[in-house]
């Protein structure tokens, strides 16, 4: 799947060129998860795995004048793209800062410093999950708000998963990984993951509720048509992706051509128009 050496390594870069079509991407999701927050005017707020600092961005302007942000990411080629989007950026984007840094570990965040947490589709990467949720309670006062935006199973979310059945019998067999083990879908059943997690942190009135969203694949790439946008997509960013390294031209070749017959058939109104699932989660430090 993908934990943090992929996060720090080439994942991270490859996220950070692509940036701006993945949060067309994801934004949407994040909307509904700022929402969740409530009105945080004056507030102090944690960004947890904030990428290139679009959701981190959006919280500054609620905060006001007389709030802040803090980003935080593992990443060090997302965290200078966020960094660079501040320093190129007017009025609000002054009151988000960012931190190159692993939130799981003991003593990276200030204690009692935020009176909220947010995260979009960032919260399911760490190998110790209760240990690491124990650490960034420390970081929230009593009370602080807690929403966050991750996947549902990848049965329910086409945008990744319906490349990677169209190519599956192109691609060399791995072994399975762990039940829930990190990455994209690690939080998709919530009693045995999240609840649990956060439960065991110390965290209180933890709350989920579904969102469905159809997503449109590849806006903002290049190609001639939707179709050869979205093929793009999948063979660049995503699961597919990290399956397809080290795979030689020929193979690259089979896959695009069942991976464009797949998604052909998602062509809705001259987009390429694919699934996504996700889990609002609520609680309270």
């Amino acid at each position: 799947m993908a934990d943090k050496a992929d996060w720090t390594g080439d994942l991270g870069a490859e996220w950070a060129k692509r940036a701006d079509v993945m949060e067309r991407m994801l934004d949407p999701f994040g909307t509904q998860s700022i929402g969740a927050l409530g009105i945080i005017a004056k507030s102090k707020v944690l960004d947890l795995g904030c990428g290139g600092g679009s959701s981190t961005f959006r919280l500054a302007r609620k905060v006001g004048v007389r709030g802040a942000v803090v980003g935080v990411d593992v990443s060090p080629d997302l965290i200078a793209l966020a960094a660079a989007r501040r320093a190129a950026g007017k009025g609000s984007f002054s009151r988000a800062g960012f931190l190159l840094a692993d939130a799981a570990a003991e003593g990276v965040l200030p204690e009692s410093a935020f009176d909220a947490l947010h995260s979009q589709f960032g919260a399911m990467f760490f190998d110790q999950p209760t240990a690491a949720y124990v650490n960034i309670r420390k970081a929230l006062k009593p009370g602080a708000r807690v929403s966050i935006v991750c996947w549902r199973g990848p049965k329910e979310n086409s945008w990744a998963m319906a490349a990677m059945d169209a190519a599956r019998p192109y691609l060399p067999p791995i072994e399975p990984p762990p039940k829930f083990a990190p990455g994209p879908f690690a939080w998709s059943a919530p009693e045995e993951t999240f609840k649990r997690y956060l439960r065991d942190a110390g965290f209180g009135d933890v709350r989920c509720r579904g969102i469905d969203r159809s997503i449109p694949l590849g806006l903002g790439l290049k190609g001639e048509t939707p179709l050869d946008r979205a093929v793009k997509f999948c063979m660049k960013i995503g699961p597919l992706a990290s399956r397809m390294k080290g795979l030689g031209k020929p193979e690259k070749a089979e896959i695009k051509t069942a991976v464009r017959a797949a998604l052909s058939g998602l062509e809705k109104n001259g987009r390429i128009m694919a699934t996504g699932a996700c889990w609002l989660v609520t609680a309270k430090a």
